[in-house]
């Protein structure tokens, strides 16, 4: 059995997983109140605001999604993976305007 460090973790895995079978079955609420319950226990998960982010660009809230997608080029820059934050970064301009202080 691998330790997760925390209950929360684990349950936290759990949401973040039916979120995303959720969006893959097209339930876009069903998926972003998953997200939401996923980063309401853990909410450092750069990747699981990322999905969030999609999601909600998905359902048409780019508000959301441009808040989320700059949350998780934060936290991977602050997490030290610099180039996985730049490729996001990069990927995302294109579809949704960042504030490019909030991201640097």
């Amino acid at each position: 059995m691998v330790d997760t460090g925390s209950t929360d973790a684990t349950v936290a895995i759990a949401w973040y997983n039916l979120g995303l079978m959720q969006r893959r079955r097209g339930d876009l609420a069903a998926a972003l109140e998953a997200y939401g319950r996923a980063l309401s226990l853990d909410p450092n998960n750069a990747e699981c605001h990322q999905n969030n982010a999609v999601a909600q660009l998905l359902g048409g809230n780019i508000d959301a999604a441009r808040s989320s997608f700059i949350r998780a080029i934060n936290l991977l820059r602050a997490q030290g993976n610099a180039d996985a934050a730049e490729q996001l970064r990069e990927r995302v301009e294109g579809v949704v305007k960042l504030d490019r202080e909030a991201v640097d």
